[in-house]
C-alpha cells in the first residue's frame, strides 16, 4: 500500500504444497487478477491465492501471456503454447513452441527459440516468418536472449535484449536496427520497456533507466541510482504502467516508482570540458620549446616535433551538478575513426602518431546524457623527421644522380677493356680447338677398333641374358608358391579370429542366465546388513556390468561394416541437449553452440547419439563447483575431415598419469566421482568403427577439450 508505505506477503504454492514463481501477472476485463507461475495458473483475489480448475495447465511452467480476443489468452509454456478462454475456462494446447517471451505485432505473435525468432498467425497455429539467429545479416535476429517485447502507438515494434540493446524492427524493409552504448544507452541488457504519454519509451536496463525518444532514435535522459532509483540494477518482467500514468520498475533492491512527466522535467547544467594537463613521452608540459603556454580553457595550438609523437591530455567536465557523474568523449580528427567514451580515467594517450595535422576535439555531458555543443578543440602540428624534408631530400638526390653518373662511365670504360681482352683469348682458344680436333680424329679411328671388340662381347652378354631370364621364372614360381601360403595363413587367421568372436559371444551370453540365477538367489535369502552379503551382491554386480559391457563391444565390432547414412550433426547435437536437459538445468550450465556449423557426414546415427551424449554428459558430470559449467561445442571442415570439438572448464585431467590410459576400459582418474570407466571406450570404440579419430588434451582443474576427426573421403 503506497499510501500507507505497508506491504503483505501471499505464499504461493503448487497443490502440492510446494513453492511456486511468479513469472508474469494479468488483470482480465472482469479485473480478475492471474498469476502464470511455475506450477501453473492461479487466481488472486485480493485476499488470498487460488488454483485455477484447468487441469491441462497443472504443474506447468507458464512464462508468459498476450490477449487474443475479448475472452482469450494465448500462454507460452515448457510444454508449448496453449489458448485459455478465461469465459468458458477451456484450454487446448496450439503448438509446441517454448519461448520465454511472446510479442504482438500487426495481428501476429512474436515469439523466440535458441537459434531464430518466429512470427505466427494471430490464432498461433501457423509459422508466417522465420528470422534465424544471424549477427552478419541485419535481415536476420542478432544472436542474442530476447527479454521484451513493445509495440508503441506509432505501430512500432521493438525489442530489449540480454547484452545487444534495444532493437527496432522496420516492417516495411524486413531489417532490424540496433541502439547500443554508443548510441547513448547506459548499459546494453533491457528488461522492460515502457511508453509515457509524449511518446517516449523508458528503458529498465543493468545501470538505471533510459528515456529513449522513437522519433528523433536518440537518448533523452538516463537516471541511476544517485537520482533516487532502487539501484542500477533491474530484474525481467519487473516493469508496470498504471492507469494514473505511474512507472513502476522493480530491482535488486526494490520497487521504484514515479511519474514520467515529473522526472522528466528535472533540470541539470552541461559541464565545458577544459585541458588540465598536457604530455610529451609520458612526461608533463606546461610550456612547449617553441614557447607556447598550454591554456587550460582556451582553444590551443600545438606544434610537436617528430620525437615528441607520443603525447596525451588531461581532460576534466566541470559541472556543478553530480559531477561524479559526468561523461566525456573525445575524438582526434584524421586518425580516430570514431568518438571515445571515458568516465572515471581523464587521460586521453596517442603513441606513433604520423606526421600531419590534427584536431583533438573533447565533449562533456551531464547526468541526463545532454552534450555540449562546441567543447574543448586543441588544434596538433606533428613534424616530420628531418630526413623527410624538401631540404634534406634534394642534396640526397642530387647527389645520388653524380654516383650514378659516375659509376655508368666507369663501367663504360670497364667494358671496353674487358672486350679487348676476351677477344685475345678467343683467338687462343680457336687455335687450341684445331689441335684438339687433330686428336679427336686419331681417337675415333681408336674407337671405332673398340667397337668390333665391344660387339664380340655382346653376343656374349646375350647367352648370359637368357640364362637370367631362366632364373627369374624360377624366382616368379617361387613368389608364387610363398603368396599361396601367406593366403592360406591368412585365412586360418581369419578364421581364428572369428571363433575368438563366437567364443567371447557365447560366453558372454551363456553366463548371464546362471548369473541372473545368482542375483534371483540373493534376493531370496534372509535381509541383512553383513558385510559378506553386500561384498556378494557389489561382486554380482560388477560381474554383470563387465558381461553386459563386454556383449556392447562385441556388438560394435559385428557392426563395423554396417550401412552408413548421411546424418546431420545439428540434429544430433538438438537430441542431445534435449535428453541432457534436465542435467542441463541443475548444473546451471551454459552450452555455447556459436561456433557450431551444421555439417553433413556419413555414418552411424545411433553412434553418433552416443558419441554426443556420452561428452557432453561426461562434461556436466565432471564440472567445477567453484564456478558455472560452461561446454562449447564447435565444427570444421578441413582438409584431414570434418572435426567436431567439445571443450569444457571442468576439473580436468592430470595428463601426467592419463597419459596413453584414457581410451583404455576401465580406466578412471577421479576416484571421488562415481563411474566405472566404460564411456571413453565406447566412445572411441564408435568413432573408430566410423573410421574417425579421438584424441584428447586436458589440464587439471582448467578444463578438456575432445577432439574428433570424421574422414570426409569414407
Amino acid at each position: 500500500n503506497l499510501n500507507t508505505n505497508t506491504s503483505k506477503h501471499f505464499v504461493v504454492r503448487d497443490k502440492s504444497n510446494h513453492p511456486a514463481q511468479i513469472n508474469k501477472i494479468i488483470e482480465d476485463l472482469n479485473k480478475t487478477i492471474w498469476l502464470l507461475t511455475s506450477k501453473g495458473l492461479m487466481k488472486f483475489d485480493g485476499s488470498k491465492v487460488q488454483h485455477s480448475k484447468i487441469e491441462l495447465l497443472d504443474n506447468l511452467h507458464i512464462y508468459s501471456a498476450i490477449p487474443n480476443d475479448s475472452a482469450s489468452y494465448i500462454l507460452t509454456t515448457n510444454k508449448g503454447m496453449f489458448r485459455w478462454n478465461v469465459s468458458t475456462n477451456e484450454c487446448f494446447k496450439l503448438n509446441d513452441f517454448k519461448s520465454l517471451v511472446m510479442g504482438k505485432h500487426l495481428d501476429h505473435i512474436w515469439i523466440e527459440s535458441e537459434f531464430d525468432v518466429r512470427v505466427l498467425s494471430q490464432d498461433g497455429t501457423e509459422t508466417t516468418k522465420v528470422f534465424r539467429k544471424d549477427s552478419n545479416d541485419s535481415t536476420q535476429f542478432p544472436q542474442v536472449q530476447i527479454k521484451c517485447f513493445y509495440t508503441d502507438t506509432n505501430g512500432l515494434l521493438w525489442i530489449g535484449t540480454w547484452g545487444h540493446g534495444l532493437i527496432l524492427f522496420d516492417s516495411t524493409s524486413q531489417r532490424f536496427r540496433t541502439f547500443s552504448e554508443s548510441d547513448g544507452l547506459p548499459n546494453s541488457v533491457i528488461y522492460g520497456i515502457v511508453e509515457d504519454g509524449a511518446g517516449n519509451l523508458w528503458l529498465s536496463t543493468n545501470k538505471g533507466i533510459c528515456v529513449f525518444d522513437p522519433k528523433s532514435k536518440t537518448v533523452i535522459r538516463n537516471f541511476d541510482q544517485k537520482d533516487g532509483l532502487q539501484g542500477n540494477e533491474f530484474n525481467t518482467n519487473a516493469y508496470f504502467k498504471s492507469p494514473s500514468g505511474h512507472f513502476y520498475f522493480g530491482g535488486v533492491n526494490g520497487l521504484t516508482y514515479f511519474k514520467p512527466m515529473d522526472a522528466i522535467q528535472i533540470k541539470s547544467t552541461i559541464p565545458k570540458s577544459v585541458l588540465t594537463g598536457f604530455f610529451v613521452n609520458q612526461s608533463r608540459v606546461d610550456l612547449l620549446n617553441d614557447g607556447t603556454v598550454i591554456n587550460q580553457y582556451g582553444d590551443q595550438n600545438i606544434v610537436l616535433d617528430w620525437d615528441e609523437r607520443n603525447f596525451g591530455f588531461e581532460v576534466a567536465g566541470l559541472g556543478f551538478n553530480y559531477p561524479g557523474r559526468i561523461k566525456l568523449k573525445y575524438r582526434l580528427d584524421d586518425f580516430d575513426k570514431k568518438w571515445n567514451f571515458i568516465e572515471d580515467v581523464t587521460r586521453i594517450s596517442y603513441t606513433n602518431v604520423p606526421p600531419g595535422k590534427y584536431t583533438l576535439r573533447v565533449l562533456s555531458s551531464n547526468s541526463f546524457g545532454d552534450w555540449e555543443e562546441q567543447g574543448l578543440t586543441v588544434h596538433i602540428k606533428v613534424n616530420g623527421p628531418i630526413w623527410s624534408s624538401p631540404f634534406f631530400i634534394a642534396p640526397v638526390v642530387l647527389t645520388l644522380l653524380l654516383i650514378i653518373t659516375i659509376f655508368y662511365y666507369l663501367r663504360v670504360s670497364h667494358l671496353k677493356k674487358r672486350a679487348l681482352y676476351l677477344e685475345t683469348i678467343v683467338n687462343d682458344r680457336t687455335r687450341e680447338i684445331q689441335i684438339k680436333n687433330e686428336e679427336i680424329a686419331t681417337q675415333n679411328e681408336e674407337i671405332l677398333a673398340q667397337n668390333e671388340e665391344l660387339s664380340t662381347q655382346s653376343d656374349s652378354l646375350a647367352a648370359q641374358n637368357q640364362e637370367l631370364t631362366v632364373i627369374r621364372t624360377s624366382l616368379e614360381n617361387e613368389v608364387k608358391e610363398r603368396t599361396r601360403s601367406l593366403q592360406d595363413s591368412n585365412n586360418k587367421l581369419i578364421d581364428q579370429n572369428a571363433q575368438l568372436e563366437q567364443f567371447s559371444f557365447i560366453t558372454a551370453h551363456n553366463l548371464r542366465g546362471p548369473l541372473a540365477r545368482i542375483k534371483g538367489l540373493i534376493q531370496l535369502l534372509p535381509t541383512n546388513d553383513s558385510i559378506e552379503m553386500n561384498l556378494l551382491e557389489k561382486s554380482v554386480q560388477n560381474l554383470d556390468d563387465v558381461i553386459s559391457d563386454l556383449g556392447t563391444i562385441i556388438n560394435i565390432r559385428h557392426d563395423v561394416d554396417r550401412v552408413t547414412e548421411s546424418v546431420s550433426l545439428k540434429s544430433i547435437m538438438v537430441q542431445t541437449i534435449q535428453a541432457l536437459e534436465g542435467d542441463i538445468k541443475k548444473k546451471n550450465a551454459f552450452i555455447d553452440l556459436s561456433q557450431f556449423n551444421d555439417q553433413l557426414i556419413k555414418g552411424i546415427k545411433p553412434y553418433l547419439l552416443s558419441i554426443f551424449y556420452n561428452l557432453l554428459h561426461n562434461a556436466l558430470k565432471y564440472s567445477s563447483n567453484t564456478r558455472q559449467p560452461t561446454v562449447r561445442v564447435y565444427t570444421r571442415k578441413t582438409s584431414d575431415g570434418i572435426i567436431v570439438s567439445f571443450e569444457d572448464n571442468g576439473i580436468g585431467i592430470d595428463m601426467r598419469y592419463a597419459e596413453g590410459k584414457v581410451f583404455k576400459l576401465y580406466q578412471r582418474f577421479h576416484a571421488n566421482i562415481e563411474g566405472k570407466g566404460f564411456g571413453l571406450f565406447l566412445i572411441k570404440t564408435q568413432v573408430e568403427a566410423m573410421g574417425g579419430q579421438i584424441r584428447i588434451s586436458s589440464e587439471l582443474n582448467k578444463g578438456t577439450i575432445f577432439t574428433i576427426v570424421f574422414n570426409t573421403a569414407k
